[in-house]
C-alpha cells in the first residue's frame, strides 16, 4: 500500500490481484459513501475528514484500511463516547449465496425464523461486520475507486450517510439505518437493508433483495433473475425485464406498487408468458388491458407471449397495485445474454448528498403502452382489469373494517406478517351463494 495523508484528508493504493476476486467492507457511520469502477489496476482510498476539530472525539478518531489476503476493510475508528449517549447499531452479511432472495425475503411466514436462519448464516460464515454509531462531532466522505475489471464483493454499511455506487461487476450488499441509496450500471446481485432510506437502481442486471420499514424502492432500466421487496409503507416502483424463473415477490403494509414489466428469453429475445397474483386486504388493483383475468373473483392476470414464463407475486395489506406490460427499451436489451454496455466514466468527486440520480415518482404508473382500463362497472364486468374492495368483499362492512383494523395492527407490531394477516381474513369469507 502506499498512502498519502494529513490532518482531515487521507488518500491510499492498495494492490490487489485482477485474477482473483475481492471483497471490500466499508463501514461509515456518520458520512457518504461512493463507489465507482474505473480504468485502473488498483484500489484507490480517498477520505476526508469533517466536524468539530476543537472536539475530543474529532481529535480521536482514526482512519482505518486493512488488507486482509483478499479482503480489504476501510472504517473510521471512532472512540465510544461517555454512557447515556444515543446510538444505532447495524450489521451485515456480505455472504451472498445463490439463493439470497429466498433468504432474505422467505419463504417461511414466520419472521423470527427467518431472522434465525440469517444469524446463524452469519455465524457459520463468519463474514459480518456490524458498528455502532454514537451521534458525534465527526464524519467522513469516503470515496473508493475499483477496477473495472475486478470481481468484487462490495459491502457497505452506514448508519446516516448515503450511498452510490455505480460501473461496477460483482455482488453489492449495502445496509444503512436511514441513508439512500443509488446504484447504477451494475452487474451482479444486489441486496439492501435500510429502516427509512430509499433505494434508486438505474440499469442493473442480476438478483435483487430490498428491505425496507418506510423507504421507498425505485427500480428503472433493468433485468432481473429474482428479486424481493419487502416493506412496511414504501412504495415499489418496477421498470425491469423478467429474465429468470425467479422468485419475483413484492410484500408491502401500505405501500402501492407500480410495474412496468415484461417477461423474456434471454437467449431468443422472446417475449414470455407472465403471471401477476395480487393478494390484498383492502388495496385495489389497476392493470392495463394487455392482462387478462383468470377466474371469476380471483386476484390473477396473464400477459405476454405463448412460452410459459414466472409468477410475480404481490402482497399487500392496504397497497395499490399498478401495472403496464411493457419495460423500457433499455431493460429489454440488457434482459439479453449479451456483453454489458460499456462502463461510463464517472466524475471526480460525489454529488451532494440532497442530490437524487432519478426524479421523483410520477403519481402515475411508471409506463404504459396500452391505455389503462377505465374503472366503470361495465369495464369491470367485460374485462376485469379494475378489481376494488380486497379479499373481504363477502363480509359485511362494518366487520370487514374492524377484521381489517385488527390484523393490521398486527402487522405493524409485529405480531404477525403479512401473508399469515391474509390467510387469516380469508378464512373469515363467507362462501360464495352460486358461481360468479
Amino acid at each position: 500500500m502506499s498512502a498519502h495523508r494529513s490532518d482531515n484528508r487521507i488518500e491510499e493504493i492498495v494492490h490487489v490481484d485482477p485474477a482473483r476476486p475481492v471483497e471490500i467492507a466499508i463501514e461509515n457511520p456518520n458520512g457518504v459513501v461512493l463507489v465507482r469502477g474505473c480504468d485502473r489496476a488498483d484500489i484507490l482510498v480517498r477520505a476526508e475528514k469533517h466536524g468539530n476539530k476543537s472536539s475530543a472525539i474529532y481529535q480521536e478518531t482514526e482512519f482505518w484500511i486493512d488488507v486482509d489476503g483478499a479482503r480489504v476493510t476501510i472504517s473510521p475508528v471512532i472512540p465510544p463516547r461517555q454512557s447515556g449517549m444515543p446510538s444505532v447499531s447495524v450489521d451485515l452479511d456480505l455472504d451472498l449465496g445463490p439463493d439470497f432472495v429466498r433468504d432474505l425475503l422467505g419463504p417461511g411466514r414466520n419472521r423470527g425464523d427467518r431472522e434465525q436462519r440469517r444469524h446463524e448464516r452469519r455465524q457459520r460464515r463468519g463474514r459480518g461486520f456490524s458498528f455502532k454509531w454514537d451521534n458525534s462531532d465527526v464524519s467522513y466522505e469516503i470515496e473508493v475507486e475499483v477496477p473495472h475489471s475486478l470481481d468484487c464483493r462490495l459491502g457497505i454499511n452506514t448508519a446516516s450517510g448515503d450511498v452510490e455506487v455505480r460501473d461496477l461487476t460483482g455482488a453489492i450488499a449495502v445496509h444503512t439505518a436511514s441513508g439512500d441509496a443509488v446504484l447504477t450500471r451494475l452487474m451482479g446481485d444486489i441486496a439492501f437493508n435500510t429502516a427509512s432510506g430509499d433505494l434508486r437502481i438505474d440499469h442493473a442486471k442480476g438478483q435483487l433483495a430490498c428491505r425496507s420499514a418506510s423507504g421507498d424502492a425505485r427500480v428503472e432500466r433493468s433485468a432481473y433473475d429474482a428479486f424481493g421487496f419487502h416493506s412496511a409503507s414504501g412504495d415499489v416502483h418496477l421498470d425491469a425485464a423478467l429474465t429468470g424463473d425467479g422468485p419475483f415477490r413484492i410484500e408491502t403494509v401500505s405501500g402501492d406498487t407500480r410495474l412496468a414489466i415484461v417477461a423474456l428469453n434471454p437467449d431468443s429475445g422472446a417475449e414470455r408468458g407472465i403471471e401477476v397474483a395480487f393478494q390484498t386486504m383492502s388495496g385495489d388493483a389497476l392493470l392495463d388491458r394487455a392482462f387478462q383475468r383468470q377466474g371469476a373473483g380471483r386476484w390473477r392476470w396473464l400477459a405476454g407471449g405463448t412460452e410459459p414464463g414466472p409468477r410475480l407475486a404481490v402482497t399487500s395489506v392496504s397497497g395499490d397495485l399498478h401495472g403496464a406490460l411493457g419495460a423500457s427499451p433499455e431493460a429489454r436489451a440488457l434482459g439479453l445474454h449479451t456483453e454489458p454496455p460499456p462502463m461510463t466514466p464517472a466524475p471526480p468527486a460525489p454529488p451532494a448528498p440532497d442530490a437524487p440520480a432519478v426524479p421523483p415518482a410520477p403519481s402515475s404508473p411508471i409506463a404504459s403502452p396500452t391505455p389503462p382500463a377505465v374503472a366503470t362497472a361495465a369495464d369491470r364486468a367485460e374485462t376485469g382489469t379494475v378489481h376494488t374492495g380486497g379479499l373481504d368483499d363477502h363480509q359485511p362492512a362494518a366487520s370487514a373494517a374492524a377484521d381489517r383494523l385488527a390484523l393490521l395492527e398486527a402487522v405493524e407490531r409485529g405480531e404477525i406478517d403479512i401473508e399469515e394477516a391474509l390467510q387469516r381474513l380469508e378464512d373469515r369469507k363467507e362462501p360464495d351463494a352460486g358461481p360468479a
